[in-house]
């Protein structure tokens, strides 16, 4: 089966995800991402999975927030 795991938010959101992945992954099925472009490296070169990074970086949005 294809998966394609989404969420927005920190990497503490994040992690829950990738261990969703992981597992699935392991039991033999494709597992992609679409997550902020700013977990794509944490992604490819840490765990190995494609990231579509076609949702918004909420970290970045907050940081903006804050100083706005």
């Amino acid at each position: 089966m294809r998966v394609l795991l989404t969420t927005i938010g920190s990497r503490g959101d994040m992690q829950p995800f990738v261990a969703l992945g992981i597992e699935l992954r392991d039991r033999g099925h494709e597992v992609e991402f679409l997550a902020p472009e700013n977990f794509t490296e944490w992604l490819t070169k840490d765990h190995g999975f494609i990231n579509h990074a076609g949702v918004p970086d909420v970290q970045n949005l907050l940081a903006e927030s804050a100083q706005g």
